[in-house]
């Protein structure tokens, strides 16, 4: 069982379903609602960490939302984000890890919604690139010119 497990995570990381990003910390698994069974971690949706985090001064929750796009819009609307969505993701994001300890963190995205992928895509490579001070050649090597 473990080993099948081993095989599936070996699997999906050479199909480009579960992208090591920060070695031993971070994963990208855009199309993955849930992580294989040996994955020493947890899965969370990307867009998800644009919440803020109960000890900011945020008074009420804030979903992800693409400020420029009426209400009606948002299910076809992406990007770009505004400045708060990527500060949000960042700051949720490090927060996610260093809460991790020694367990990995993967993004996902719900298959098949190519708008949220492309906007986890880019808020994943704000990330590396201001808090990680990443070069973009960087990102685009880890990630892949598809994302």
């Amino acid at each position: 069982q473990l080993r099948r497990g081993h095989l599936a995570l070996h699997h999906a990381m050479s199909q480009g379903l579960f992208l090591e990003v920060l070695p031993g910390r971070l994963y990208w698994a855009p199309l993955q609602e849930s992580a294989p069974a040996t994955f020493n971690g947890q899965l969370c949706q990307a867009l998800d960490l644009c919440m803020p985090y109960e000890d900011t001064k945020v008074a009420a929750p804030v979903a992800y939302a693409v400020t420029h796009y009426t209400p009606t819009a948002f299910g076809r609307a992406f990007g770009p984000m505004g400045l708060d969505v990527v500060l949000l993701f960042c700051r949720g994001l490090a927060k996610h890890l260093q809460e991790m300890g020694a367990q990995s963190l993967a993004l996902g995205t719900t298959p098949k919604d190519v708008e949220q992928r492309a906007n986890a895509a880019v808020l994943l490579g704000a990330y590396l690139i201001l808090v990680e001070e990443w070069a973009v050649v960087d990102v685009v090597r880890v990630l892949g010119k598809r994302e």
